[in-house]
Parts: C-alpha cells; sequence; structure tokens
C-alpha cells in the first residue's frame, strides 16, 4: 500500500518485538531518486487508507532494501537492522 504514494519507490512492511502487543508494524521506504518524503504525510496517508493497527508505528527511510540470494525482500534482516 505504501508504494501507491507518489514518490515512493519501494517499501516494505514487517513486524519488530513490542512488550505488550508481540510486535508493532514498521516500514522501511525508499523514495523515488530526487525526491525527499515526509514520514508524517505517508503516516497521514496510511490512516485514510489502513485500519488503525496495520499503520506503521515507524517508518524509516533507506537508499535500498536488502534482498535474499532469490531476489525478494529479506524482511527478517530489515527488521534486525532497525533495532539497532
Amino acid at each position: 500500500m505504501l508504494t501507491s504514494y507518489p514518490g515512493v519507490a519501494q517499501a516494505a512492511v514487517f513486524g519488530v518485538p513490542d512488550a505488550v502487543y508481540g510486535e508493532k508494524v514498521s516500514a522501511i521506504v525508499v523514495a523515488r531518486r530526487g525526491l525527499h518524503l515526509d514520514p508524517t504525510d505517508l503516516t497521514s496517508y496510511c490512516q485514510t487508507r489502513l485500519a488503525a493497527f496495520e499503520i506503521p508505528e515507524r517508518i524509516t527511510f533507506a537508499d535500498k532494501l536488502a534482498l535474499t540470494a532469490k531476489r525478494p525482500i529479506n524482511r527478517a534482516k530489515l527488521a534486525a537492522s532497525t533495532r539497532q
């Protein structure tokens, strides 16, 4: 759903550990070349299209997404990188 936002080239959504709920939704976004995206705008966009529990609590930006050897997004590696 995040990839439908103008200016988003790629996005990955994954769960990160949470002491209260077990997991929280987090996302990593790759902006289209030369664009700067505001996480507040992305959150507002999600609020109009997703249920409250589906909205990422944390949105971070990256130059590229980690991929597995077979080329799908490596969500485990992305989740681990956000915990640091």
